[in-house]
């Protein structure tokens, strides 16, 4: 079984987990990004490998974020977040131009991505 962490909601991670990581539960657990750090607790266990913790603040979104526990680093992907209204008070791009604009100039290309951590063009 793969650990993987999902944001649902503010301040609140469904993690499935394996049972290594089942039994360090206990243990202090955080939020990585780079230098930034965010406490992470238990908050309810949903079945046998799937937990919810929650944690203070609003964690950044486009970056790559990942959960602590001991020594198991577990990778943290948006997933129900982008679906509350929350999400789209604030990364709503209705009045954005996308796409491609060409000019003598060159091509600029302009995309919305808000939970994207890296974006590919490929020209064929």
């Amino acid at each position: 079984m793969k650990n993987v962490s999902w944001i649902d909601n503010i301040g609140e991670l469904t993690v499935t987990l394996d049972e290594n990581c089942l039994n360090k539960l206990t243990t202090a657990m955080y939020i990585r990004s780079g230098s930034e750090k965010w406490d992470a607790g238990f908050n309810a266990r949903i079945n046998d490998h799937v937990v919810k913790l929650t944690h203070e603040g609003i964690l950044p979104l486009g970056v790559e974020l990942e959960l602590i526990i001991e020594d198991v680093s577990i990778p943290i992907y948006p997933r129900g977040l982008v679906r509350t209204d929350w999400f789209e008070e604030h990364y709503t791009a209705s009045e954005a131009t996308l796409g491609a604009d060409s000019s003598k100039e060159g091509t600029t290309f302009s995309i919305w991505a808000p939970t994207a951590t890296k974006v590919n063009i490929i020209f064929e």
